[in-house]
């Protein structure tokens, strides 16, 4: 028996005597139209992402305005004094006391403590400001002071009057409770006003 090979009329080269006209046995995938080269779309996509990390940037980051004062202390004052002292001051309203636990710092011996926060929250006029004292996992004593405003610029008024106060609360602790700073001085920071 022989053996036949059955091809298509017209695509065998050798059948139409022209190698040159012959359409080829099987088809090739055709490729999709391109809109643009490979480089052009990987700019805009690297622009795309660009402009969502930076619109993302913005939105988290609100400016926070106003003033910090802040020093290391060599222990832990006792809390009522230091409520004690903060209500001595002329000018001060309403005071409210706080405690929690802040975050649990990760060092190279491992997850430490949580800090221990003791928020004092106090009213000048219509503002208020808070005295924060901080202990962390090393026992390091932080005092703080914050008068601020998140996204809007505070009122130089309101600077004007609460400062004075902070500097009258730092004397009061001094004087009242013993608490004196490391160094014997508390560095002030200033964002947006004067």
């Amino acid at each position: 028996m022989a053996r036949s090979t059955i091809r298509s009329r017209g695509t065998d080269p050798a059948s139409r005597g022209d190698a040159a006209s012959a359409r080829p046995l099987r088809r090739e995938p055709r490729e999709a139209p391109r809109t643009g080269s490979g480089r052009n779309r990987r700019s805009r996509r690297t622009l795309w992402i660009l402009c969502a990390a930076i619109g993302l940037a913005a939105a988290g980051c609100d400016p926070l305005y106003g003033i910090n004062r802040h020093a290391l202390l060599p222990s832990l004052p006792d809390l009522s004094c230091v409520e004690t002292a903060i209500r001595s001051v002329p000018g001060v309203g309403a005071v409210r006391r706080e405690s929690e636990e802040g975050g649990r710092p990760i060092t190279w011996t491992g997850i430490q403590a949580p800090d221990r926060n003791h928020y004092f929250h106090y009213e000048v006029g219509p503002w208020s400001a808070s005295l924060l004292l901080s202990v962390d996992h090393a026992g390091e004593v932080e005092l703080s002071q914050h008068l601020v405003q998140l996204g809007e610029p505070m009122p130089q008024e309101a600077v004007d009057t609460v400062r004075p106060v902070m500097v009258q609360i730092e004397r009061a602790l001094a004087e009242r409770c013993g608490v004196e700073p490391l160094g014997g001085a508390i560095e002030e920071h200033r964002s947006g006003v004067d």
